[in-house]
Order: C-alpha cells, then sequence, then structure tokens
C-alpha cells in the first residue's frame, strides 16, 4: 500500500500537555517503554482566522487522505472539540467546579493532538536550532508555537506526526493557579515565639 503524506502548518497555536525535550511519562494507557512518544496537545482558537483556514485544511486533506486509501470515517477523531471537553466537565462537587475553572482554556476552541516516536525538531524564533542537552526547555502549557505536522495514513486511517514545533510567543500559563504565597497557607508568626518552637518538637527534620 502507498503511503500518501499531506503537511499541515500550524501558525500561533497555544501549547498544551508539553512532552517535546523527552518522552512522555509511562501511565496506565502507554505502560510499556515502546508505546511512549514526544506528543503535545495545540489549541486552535474558533475566532482566530488562520486556525480557521488550519481547521479547514485539516478537514480537507483527512476526506483526500482517506478517499486514498478506500476507507470512510477515521477511526478516531483528528479534531476534538473543546466546548464539549468543558461541558463534559463534572463540576457537581468543590473540586470539579475548581477543576473547570482552571480550564476556561477550552472553550471557543479545537484541540489537536500529534506525536512522534522520533525526537521533533525544536526552534525558537528567527529558525535558531535548540539544543535539549545545552538549552532550556521553553515550551510549557500557555505558551504559543508555530507547529508542522504530517497527516499521513495507514491501512485503517490517518495518524498525525510531530515534525517541527517552533517558540513563537509566552502566554498565560494553563491551569497554573498563579505564584504560590506561604501567606495563604501560614500565620506570620514571630520566628522567637513559643507556638513556632513548640511546633518543632520532637520533629525529626533531616
Amino acid at each position: 500500500m502507498i503511503q500518501n503524506k499531506i503537511q499541515i502548518a500550524i501558525p500561533r497555536a497555544r501549547l498544551s500537555f508539553p512532552h517535546l525535550f523527552e518522552k512522555e511519562p509511562l501511565n496506565k494507557y502507554n505502560n510499556l517503554e515502546e508505546a511512549r512518544s514526544y506528543v503535545a496537545t495545540f489549541i486552535l482558537s474558533k475566532d482566530n482566522e488562520k486556525h480557521i483556514e488550519v481547521v479547514k485544511n485539516i478537514r480537507e486533506a483527512e476526506k483526500k487522505l482517506l478517499k486514498d486509501i478506500g476507507v470512510k470515517t477515521n477511526p478516531h477523531n483528528l479534531l476534538i472539540c473543546g466546548d464539549n471537553e468543558y461541558d463534559a466537565i463534572d463540576d457537581s462537587t468543590e473540586k470539579g467546579k475548581l477543576n473547570k475553572s482552571k480550564k476556561e482554556y477550552l472553550k471557543n476552541s479545537w484541540l489537536f493532538k500529534a506525536k512522534s516516536k522520533f525526537p521533533v525538531q525544536l526552534q525558537l524564533r528567527g529558525d535558531k536550532v535548540l539544543d535539549i542537552e545545552v538549552d532550556k526547555n521553553p515550551f510549557y502549557a500557555g505558551c504559543y508555537v508555530n507547529v508542522i505536522i504530517t497527516m499521513t495514513t495507514y491501512s485503517k486511517g490517518i495518524s498525525k506526526y510531530l515534525q517541527l514545533v517552533q517558540f513563537a510567543k509566552d502566554g498565560e500559563r494553563l491551569s497554573g493557579g498563579g505564584a504560590l504565597k506561604a501567606s495563604d497557607h501560614f500565620e506570620d508568626e514571630d520566628e522567637d515565639s513559643a507556638t513556632a518552637v513548640d511546633d518543632f518538637n520532637d520533629v525529626d527534620l533531616f
């Protein structure tokens, strides 16, 4: 079978769940070393004209590639509706409400996930190639990146492979909750007070 490929460029997508410097960790879904991949999810805005064009290109590429291999529908959705993901979050508990409040970024978006078994080309602005052995990891959930992925066929459908991720600009961190403040959790005690001393009596600190 001839493997068909279509390359898709995505400008200024918001990055989520990045595992770009190293492969994703083992978990209940990927419990074998060979199942690990470099992977990331990219958030596309439904209000951004360039992202609307990208979604259109992905849809058209999907139709063409499926037609080429004689398959009617792909076994999994290439694009996930962020609004549906947000609405599906259970907010019937306080924990659920807090979780939902942290996922506001899902609204009015499309989610597009891609992975690679091999190291992804990583760049900074100006096409500067990153050296993961030397350079600091600039990719975090919430920053904006330019992305090149390749959609390719296999016997039953289409896969999406990460080719290149370029840091574009900083953004608000996703679900970060801001900087922690000790004063929000602890009383301001005088370091010489009896209370401060008593709190640490009979505690093995090391």
